[in-house]
């Protein structure tokens, strides 16, 4: 069995600014995680004249966030999840009869590790001898 060691890499992410300049003033918008969200439930940005000004719109939105105001629209964003995007498809239901095909499948990849791939950890190879459990098919 092989084992592959993890290494930790420093790589640059790119921090998307919360505010930016058009129709001759700045826009600022209040995320959430990597996500716009709506603070006032409608808009998605605050729209200030001067650079000057995004500084007491990011504040505000500091204090509406640290109030609790935009535990709503944060909750809001969260029951929508991905289906917020127009631009991703709609997830639809599969048929009853793959999900059975599907479950018998797992159940027997699961109890008897046959036609399937088996990746075990180290924590896991050292709790016993998994190579024996594998080969025999029987789960502990």
């Amino acid at each position: 069995m092989t084992w592959v060691k993890r290494v930790l890499v420093k790589t640059h992410r790119r921090i998307r600014p919360w505010f930016f300049e058009q129709d001759g003033g700045w826009y600022v918008q209040c995320r959430y995680g990597a996500r716009v969200i709506a603070a006032d439930g409608t808009n998605n940005a605050v729209f200030v004249k001067s650079l000057d000004e995004v500084a007491a719109v990011l504040d505000a939105f500091l204090n509406a966030a640290a109030a609790g105001e935009l535990d709503a629209a944060i909750t809001e964003w969260q029951s929508v999840g991905l289906h917020s995007n127009p631009g991703l498809p709609k997830l639809q239901q599969m048929p009853d009869v793959q999900c059975s095909i599907i479950a018998a499948l797992n159940d027997q990849a699961r109890q008897t590790f046959k036609e399937c791939r088996v990746v075990i950890t180290q924590g896991v190879q050292a709790l016993g001898d998994v190579d024996a459990t594998i080969a025999t098919g029987t789960t502990v």
